[in-house]
């Protein structure tokens, strides 16, 4: 059956109803993309005005774009959001609003200017009609599934495609679970991080996942080794659902093939198998929503990193309806999927781990929970998903379970081994037994490349360079490459992949990791103490290398173990304590875990010297590596430095407690010594608190977890129970929460009712229930009532009612949405005539604002309640009152009938004070403003019924009041009327229309009856009543003119003053509102009547101004003066229209000039010239600079205004034209200025270097400053002016006014911006010398405002012209003083070259005042630590490692031999240390900056 638009507007209206909206602005922002591709989702509700957004860098039109989603559309919201958009974007210029109702055309007129003149917006609008035309196309089926849920009626053919696609996409699937061997899969949980990487209190659960996906939304899935992230992208593809096809896709493997995604799905044997081709899936797309779930972004080899994040952008970019997760390890590099949830799944939960033994192992699992509990080594490996397997694996086959990760993997792979279906394979050729030997030559060599797969030439190579090996020392027979490598795929851990190309992998990462660890291993247990070229070797190739890190923790862990065996034991210990003191040479945290999981034999061996060489460099002068020294020492887990670490945690500085815990979040107690619970329970309780809470929230540790329970201390049980929630540790938390008392518990409960373990649930919910029963605590009461409603509970519905009862204004204000509403949506389903009248009583009252927002729940109002506020309305004066909130009432359960009632109403008060013309009736006058109001807030087709049920033909008060009430067009603060019922509209327009002759023949004098009239026929009348509207304009016409002519025959009643009154702008906005194209010659027919005249000419105009004069931003664009005189920018506006009005304007204009042969003014000429010019500026410019040279009094706006337009047109002004502006202005302020007169001057010099001689101009601009004092801010304008002109007279009077310090300081960016833009030799120089002491310039003698602005100026001077460049290096060199110093430091490092930076560093002098400029502190955070724009947001990033060792090595060889930078390099060398402790050490960056130099590091002191 096809979709019917039915089905689609019903659809529409349920998604907009959900999540508030939340789920629309999903389809919005899809919508937004298909026709603005740039566009990047953002972090829903932490928006900051915008749902996505582009800044100018990646749009076409070098502009910022956002989109906005609402299903409340109103001016006021857009406007709203568009002023915080612009506050946060401020390269914001175009805006796409997306709502789900319904936005007339004039109304999308309307709010398009009002945001081009508010905020220099330009506004676009997809609304309801739209979206439902889209959702109706063929080609956004899969859009229509995954959003509106609404089946997919496709051709047989494209249904037979979408089968076959989703049986491959299966199959890949099944591929893909058939790594876990078959066993449970555990539901993990990922916590959401914040942009700057903290874990945010949102955890998701695999089915709020996969509704994101299905929503479009961009995803990475972070997660250390074996945490679950492959286990978890195949629960999603297995997922099932009504709409969309999942496909797992290995990123290295496709971003590495160089193909398009859909050519490389179409490649994978499972959819070669069902024929597909990269068209069929392209058709498929448009039917079927795509989930892409990417893994592995983290196994990426660094050369393949560019090509992996462009394949990535294309896909973000060429996919906007498809869901996209990317699963990665922490990663230096983050994928570029700019405003994704970025989500990092969670260890295993105690809970998750049961059931997971549970499900595999049944009664069984008793014995393992006890083995793990009981070992708190294998409780922490056990909460990685895939080390819990593998122990899993172990019991189930009876073997011992090791408490070391390596040991585990030694022990499955053993097992693997020995089972019948593989061992005599692995025993016999071509294998032989050496199968590790084979393998860890290829983990080594994967490994050694930084990928976790090889090619298969490449695989080949490694496996018989191992074989030519073990055959040469006669270990096995000659046996080939290929067959050993079959071999090891059919019965080991190694994987082939067929596609895109053969390559081999290990089946996890972490089977990568172990048997290059063994590798690396038997070299170092092969290294001899005398041979230090090897030992040298093995430190540069592995120790230094991060890339090698997890191999060897594994191998320090295997030193732990004492395996009885002396020699064994003995070895093993010397072996560590080497690989101890390699890490010491190299890396004193790394050295410090080293020792630490060596264990006991080891770190006594090392202690000594590990001791020595830390506090050597904790007592580096000025504490240049102190933080660094104080990681490593809790990294060794040893007491041995507790009179520095306990000082630290201790004390009273809590931002050094916590600092100190967060320099090595795995904090051992045993860094406290043995007696750690004595020495602790002496600290403040602020330090005990600090002290469980840092330990418990990155692991469960029930020895913290037991003195927490023993502390009397509520903040440090409190400190407990929030970690141990974090980390879900139920046991721990139970034994916290069973020592706390009552009151304390019922506080706890109340707070995390949900998070507290099942078995004090009962406990839970009696605390809450007498926590109800007990306070007076109102909003208290709201929120507990509502979480034990969460938790199962019943009978709170009494409570909840009376806790909103009882709250405060202020109360409903700052609960709101959190707990207001989901109250409200509980009573509704329980109490919905209860819920609805309280929700109308605090909305009336105005103690619940936004009332659209409320609205919703007040679906019963009692008709008792809406006669109650309408009756205060129709009697009392509430002009000191809000009453928005009744009129909302009202409205909501308005009818014909009330409308009625409302007309009558207004009718009768309008008799009666129309009746006593003498009388104020203040009284009458207010509530008809409050009727007015309740009335146009009426549905439009309720308030036409009303008023077409009470008015007579004919009948004069009917009239005025009706078309009072309906006309809206030329009313700023009301929406136009809009009426869809297609009878009730003709019937209105029929009465409207009869009432022309009516008004007419009324004494209407001020004309406003007329007016009213006019505006009402506009909104619902047809092209054809323009006739009418004329009439009206006519009669208004002679009406003016009768008044005027009776008050100056000295009429000063009704008829008189009504002539002063002029609603011509209403009737033009009325006939422009009915028929904008038919207008056009009525406008043109007007310009001869002076009345219509100035207002005439506008509207003219107003369709060809350039954008930057519609906007409220009146800076002139001196660029779209240059592109348009160079022919750059079409003339704005219709080319047809352009042609017929400027022959009407200038046959007016001339007509006039004939009448008034004297020379002077006409009334509205020069009028006529301003509109001329917007229009025609450069066709029709001699004829408008004739009407601005033509004596005038007060008219120099218009005439400036006029010349304006003209250079906006690209018309070069005569030097006479602008001089005689400029001369009419002095003259007539000779001995008074006002602040008006001196904005009006400042603007007309400002067109003086435009002039056809600029020189003159520029020397006219200098004559007058000499005779008018202005003040330095004054002169911005001017400034800019003049740097904008092009013209080499301009340099000398801008260093003139430069000149004077205060002007310098008031106008500092438009100077700078002006030497910049001018780009003379000498305004080069002028911006040169800020920071060169040989030229004569302006000297700095302070720190710039805009310092930013002058930096960048000259940056992009330098990088225009070479010479600068090199200049600026040389300046380098020399002995600056400060401020030249500071300037040039930030301008090196804006520079970013490498020759720059270079540089830079050598402004480095430690005898200054400030030894490292701010520019190097800049250019070492940007060179080491990248700002990632979360959501392309300017304001707000995220922080991630980066490398840059040579910059490591220039400080590095500072530090051991420049006298002069030594210090500051000591400390900007410890700097970098800090910041790779707190963002990792990337991948290709060395841990010692320099080991060839022999030096040790960090660099010790001469």
């Amino acid at each position: 059956m096809a979709i019917l638009r039915t089905d689609i507007e019903r659809a529409l209206d349920e998604l907009a109803s959900q999540e508030e909206g939340m789920r629309f602005q999903g389809l919005a922002v899809v919508l937004g993309k298909k026709r603005w591709p740039e566009l990047i989702a953002r972090q829903r509700k932490k928006d900051l005005g915008l749902d996505a957004y582009a800044p100018a860098s990646l749009t076409p039109e070098r502009i910022g774009k956002g989109l906005a989603a609402s299903i409340t559309p109103t001016l006021k919201k857009i406007s709203d959001d568009a002023e915080t958009a612009k506050n946060n974007f401020p390269d914001l210029r175009a805006l796409l609003f997306v709502t789900s109702a319904k936005v007339g055309n004039a109304d999308r007129k309307r709010w398009e200017d009002a945001i081009q003149k508010a905020h220099g917006v330009e506004l676009h609008i997809i609304e309801r009609e739209e979206i439902i035309t889209q959702m109706m196309l063929p080609e956004n089926a899969s859009l229509r599934a995954s959003f509106l849920r609404l089946d997919i009626d496709v051709e047989p053919q494209i249904t037979d495609l979408i089968d076959r696609t989703r049986r491959a996409a299966a199959a890949v699937t099944r591929a893909w679970a058939g790594k876990t061997k078959g066993h449970p899969l555990i539901d993990l949980t990922a916590v959401r991080l914040d942009p700057d990487g903290a874990e945010s209190a949102d955890v998701l659960s695999p089915e709020q996942i996969d509704q994101a996906l299905s929503q479009s939304r961009r995803i990475v899935l972070e997660g250390p080794a074996g945490r679950g992230k492959t286990t978890t992208l195949i629960q999603l593809a297995q997922r099932a659902r009504a709409a969309g096809t999942a496909f797992i896709v290995e990123l290295p493997a496709w971003t590495t093939s160089r193909r398009r995604i859909l050519e490389y799905i179409a490649g994978m044997p499972a959819f070669q198998a069902e024929g597909l081709t990269p068209a069929d899936l392209a058709r498929v797309q448009q039917t079927e929503p795509f989930l892409l779930l990417l893994n592995g972004w983290n196994e990426i080899a660094e050369s393949n990193s560019a090509q992996a994040n462009d394949a990535l952008r294309e896909l973000e970019r060429d996919f906007p309806s498809a869901g996209i997760i990317v699963a990665t390890r922490t990663h230096h590099l983050t994928p570029p999927l700019p405003g994704a949830l970025r989500l990092r799944l969670l260890r295993l939960r105690r809970v998750q781990r049961a059931a997971y033994l549970t499900a595999r192992l049944g009664a069984q699992c008793a014995e393992l929970r006890t083995r793990i509990d009981a070992d708190p080594s294998l409780d922490a490996l056990t909460r990685t998903p895939f080390i819990l397997s593998e122990v899993a694996s172990l019991f189930e086959s009876g073997a011992e379970i090791p408490s070391t990760k390596i040991g585990i993997l030694a022990q499955v792979l053993r097992l693997q081994e020995q089972r019948d279906e593989h061992r005599n394979a692995l025993q016999t050729a071509p294998i032989f037994g050496e199968n590790t030997e084979y393998l860890k030559a290829l983990a080594t060599e994967m490994t050694r490349r930084g990928a976790v797969a090889l090619p298969e030439a490449d695989a080949r190579a490694v496996v018989a360079a191992v074989a030519r090996e073990l055959s040469h020392f006669g270990q096995i027979e000659p046996v080939g490459a290929p067959a050993v490598l079959a071999t090891l795929t059919a019965h080991h851990v190694l994987e082939r992949v067929d596609y895109p190309q053969t390559a081999f992998q290990f089946e996890h990462q972490q089977l990568q990791e172990y048997y290059a660890a063994l590798d690396v291993r038997a070299r170092l247990l092969d290294l001899r103490n005398d041979d230090h070229d090897a030992t040298s070797r093995f430190t540069a190739d592995y120790v230094n290398d991060p890339a090698w890190a997890e191999p060897l923790r594994m191998i320090a862990e295997t030193f732990a173990e004492q395996t009885g065996d002396g020699e064994t034991d003995r070895r093993n210990t010397s072996a560590g304590g080497k690989l101890v003191a390699m890490a010491l040479a190299v890396d004193l945290v790394f050295a410090g875990e080293l020792a630490r999981l060596c264990g006991t034999a080891v770190w006594n061996e090392v202690r000594a010297a590990v001791g020595e060489r830390i506090r050597a460099v904790y007592a580096i002068r000025d504490g240049s590596f102190r933080q660094y020294a104080i990681a490593a020492m809790l990294a060794t887990g040893a007491d041995d430095f507790g009179d520095i670490i306990v000082p630290l945690l201790s004390g009273k500085d809590q931002q050094t407690r916590l600092r100190t815990y967060r320099l090595w979040p795995d904090f051992q107690v045993s860094s406290l010594g043995p007696n750690w619970r004595e020495h602790v329970r002496g600290w403040s309780e602020e330090a005990r608190a600090d002290f469980v809470s840092e330990l418990l929230h990155h692991r469960v540790d029930g020895e913290v977890a037991a003195f927490a329970a023993e502390d009397d201390s509520i903040a440090v049980k409190n400190a407990a129970v929030s970690g141990l929630m974090w980390t879900g540790s139920d046991d721990a938390l139970t034994r916290v929460l069973e020592s706390m008392d009552a009151q304390t518990f019922e506080e706890v409960a109340r707070k995390n009712a949900d998070q507290l373990p099942a078995a004090l649930r009962p406990k839970t919910i009696a605390a809450m229930r007498n926590f109800i029963e007990t306070t007076t605590d109102h909003p208290a009461r709201l929120r507990t009532a509502l979480d034990l409603i969460e938790l199962g509970e019943t009978g709170m519905d009494g409570v909840i009612k009376d806790a909103l009862a009882a709250l405060s204004g202020g109360d409903m204000r700052n609960l709101g949405p959190h707990y207001i509403q989901p109250a409200l949506e509980h009573l509704r389903r329980i109490d919905p005539a209860w819920a609805s009248e309280w929700v109308a009583v605090q909305i009336a009252e105005g103690v619940l604002y936004e009332h659209e927002y409320w609205l919703p729940f007040a679906t019963a109002i009692p008709d008792g309640l809406v006669e109650k506020y309408l009756q205060r309305l129709e009697t009392e004066n509430l002009k000191n009152g809000h009453f928005g909130g009744m009129i909302s009432i009202i409205a909501a359960r308005a009818d014909a009938n009330l409308a009625a009632r409302v007309f009558a109403k207004l009718r009768e008060l309008r008799r009666g004070v129309d009746a006593e013309p003498g009388v104020r009736h203040e009284l009458e006058w207010q509530i008809m403003r409050q009727l007015e109001a309740v009335f146009r807030d009426l549905p439009d087709d309720i308030a036409a019924a009303g008023i077409l049920s009470s008015v007579t033909s004919g009948d004069p008060l009917d009239i005025k009041v009706a078309a009072g009430l309906l006309s809206r067009v030329a009313r700023s603060d009301v929406e136009p009327l809009r009426i869809a019922d297609d009878d009730l509209r003709a019937r209105l327009r029929a009465y409207l229309k009869s009432s022309v002759d009516v008004v007419l023949r009324q004494d209407d004098f001020n004309g406003e009856e007329k007016a009213n009239l006019a505006s009402s026929i506009a909104q619902v009348g047809k092209p054809e009543d323009m006739a009418d509207l004329v009439r009206l304009i006519r009669a208004d016409i002679e009406r003016v003119r009768r008044g005027r002519a009776a008050r100056a025959a000295g009429d000063r009643g009704p008829l008189g003053n009504g002539g002063a009154m002029s609603y011509a702008g209403w009737h033009i906005a009325a006939i422009m509102h009915l028929d904008a194209a038919g207008a056009e010659q009525v406008l043109i027919d007007l310009l001869p009547e002076p009345e219509y005249r100035s207002e005439t000419a506008a509207a003219m105009a107003r369709d060809f101004l350039s954008k930057s004069e519609r906007s409220f931003d009146r800076t002139f664009r001196y660029d779209l003066v240059w592109a348009a005189r160079e022919g750059r920018t079409p003339p704005p506006g219709d080319d047809q229209r352009r042609t017929r009005f400027a022959a009407a304007l200038d046959a007016e204009i001339k007509r006039l000039r004939e009448q008034n042969q004297d020379g002077k003014d006409a009334a509205g000429l020069k009028e006529l010239a301003k509109a001329l010019a917007a229009i025609d500026g450069r066709g029709s410019a001699s004829a408008v600079l004739d009407v601005i040279a033509m004596p005038g009094q007060w008219d120099q706006y218009t005439c400036l205004d006029a010349a304006e337009r003209l250079l906006m047109a690209g018309v070069v002004l005569p030097a006479t034209t602008a001089f005689a502006l400029v001369d009419s202005i002095v003259e007539r302020t000779e001995k008074w200025m006002q602040d008006s007169d001196r904005y009006l001057l400042r603007r007309i010099l400002a067109l003086c270097p435009f002039v056809d001689d600029p020189a003159a101009g520029i020397a006219k601009m200098r004559d007058v400053l000499g005779k008018r004092q202005f003040r330095g801010y004054e002169l911005r304008e001017l400034v800019t002016a003049l740097g904008e002109s092009r013209s080499d007279a301009a340099v000398d009077l801008l260093y003139e006014l430069a000149s004077d310090a205060p002007t310098f300081e008031q106008c500092e960016d438009n100077f700078i911006n002006a030497y910049a833009a001018l780009d003379t030799p000498r305004a080069r120089e002028l911006l040169l010398g800020f920071v060169d002491p040989d030229i004569r310039g302006i000297a700095l003698t302070r720190r710039p405002h805009r310092e930013d602005l002058l930096v960048a100026r000259l940056a992009e001077l330098a990088q225009r012209r070479p010479e600068v460049a090199a200049r600026l290096r040389e300046l380098c060199e020399r002995d600056l003083p400060e401020l030249n110093r500071h300037v040039l430091s930030k301008v090196m490092g804006w520079l970013g070259t490498p020759e720059a930076l270079a540089a830079n560093l050598n402004l480095i002098d430690d005898a200054k005042p400030s030894p490292v400029p701010r520019g190097i502190w800049d250019q070492l955070e940007t060179a080491f630590v990248e700002r990632r724009p979360y959501g392309q947001s300017p304001n707000v990033f995220t922080q991630h490692a980066r490398a840059s060792n040579e910059l490591r090595v220039r400080l590095f060889r500072m530090a051991i031999g420049d006298e002069k930078r030594r210090k500051s390099a000591f400390m900007l060398l410890g700097q970098i240390e800090e910041w790779r402790l707190e963002h990792g050490r990337p991948p290709g960056e060395p841990r010692h900056p320099d080991l060839a130099s022999g030096q040790s590091w960090p660099p010790e002191e001469s």
